[in-house]
């Protein structure tokens, strides 16, 4: 079953550093988890999550590339 939220399509490679990231930095952590966990689209994030997402995956592109397609 694929899921529809962003938290469930983030690509393999950057599962590890996220999940990471929530348990290092527990209060941006949480805040990003509970965004991506309620987000269908990444336009719809907020700039901070964008920032958390960014510093967790060490990714600077567009924030589109993170997730897989649906």
């Amino acid at each position: 079953m694929e899921l529809n939220h962003l938290y469930g399509r983030v690509k393999e490679e950057y599962k590890d550093s996220i999940s990471d990231y929530i348990k290092k930095y527990k209060a941006s952590g949480e805040l990003m988890r509970e965004e991506l966990m309620s987000k269908e689209y990444v336009s719809r994030l907020t700039y901070a999550c964008i920032i958390y997402l960014q510093d967790a995956t060490s990714f600077l592109g567009s924030p589109f590339e993170i997730f897989k397609e649906i």
